[in-house]
């Protein structure tokens, strides 16, 4: 599957915002708190590309998800 970022936005308007945290600059995904950059597409990119399943969770999607 080839990549293709989203136009240009920021984390609110992300579809992956439910599991995407910011942390001392760096967003991170709440699932792989070690995956960490401080560009946003780079963390929509990992959570697209590695174990989108596990992403798509219905448990991850749930808003009370709080792990900043």
């Amino acid at each position: 599957m080839l990549y293709v970022p989203l136009p240009e936005h920021g984390l609110d308007q992300s579809p992956c915002y439910p599991i995407i945290a910011v942390k001392q600059g760096c967003f991170y995904c709440r699932l792989h708190p070690e995956i960490k950059n401080v560009h946003l597409e780079s963390i929509e990119h990992h959570i697209k590309y590695k174990g989108p399943a596990a992403h798509k969770s219905p448990l991850l999607i749930c808003p009370e998800i709080t792990h900043a």
